[in-house]
């Protein structure tokens, strides 16, 4: 992780904060082009491919957010199960339901 840190082309960036930013960037994309769209004149042809650019954004943020919430979940009931004294993790493994987690 440090390597790249010391890199001039990483620009003092760690390997964390260079895997996100294209994470980053898709939800900033996505607010540029609906402002692109409202400000396009009708009749534009471009406007109908970039409103299919921002569905397509939108799309795959959605997708990665419900990912993020995946694992995340999953990575709570593990914590749980690892507080379980003698719980096999072999079982946990196979098990196909998810922890649903509650806010106060």
């Amino acid at each position: 992780m440090y390597f790249c840190v010391g890199r001039p082309e990483c620009g003092k960036q760690s390997l964390a904060d260079l895997m996100i930013r294209p994470i980053q960037r898709l939800p900033s994309t996505a607010l540029i082009l609906s402002t692109l769209v409202k400000r396009t004149k009708e009749p534009n042809p471009d406007a109908e491919w970039m409103l299919k650019a921002v569905e397509a954004i939108n799309s795959a943020n959605n997708a990665i957010n419900e990912g993020k919430r995946v694992t995340e979940a999953r990575i709570a009931m593990f914590d749980i199960y690892n507080e379980i004294d003698g719980c096999p993790v072999c079982n946990l493994l196979r098990l196909t339901f998810n922890l649903v987690l509650l806010k106060d």
